[in-house]
């Protein structure tokens, strides 16, 4: 399994492909952009002082997985 760094920097260049593209897929844009922010977020909230840095991460996972399953 890759690692965060690792997840951003392949949604970061399939951004930049997408966006290249000379028909986009603002869908699929969209979809990327969307787990990186989500993935720079977790960052964000892992290297924080919050004391509940970790839980909001994984509600945040929970709410993410569940909204795939729902589409």
């Amino acid at each position: 399994m890759d690692s965060v760094g690792e997840q951003i920097r392949k949604l970061e260049r399939r951004l930049k492909s997408l966006l290249a593209e000379e028909t986009v897929m603002w869908d699929e844009v969209n979809a990327v952009e969307r787990d990186l922010r989500f993935l720079q977020g977790n960052i964000k909230q892992q290297t924080s002082d919050s004391p509940y840095a970790a839980e909001d991460a994984a509600i945040a996972m929970m709410e993410s997985a569940a909204k795939k399953l729902k589409h």
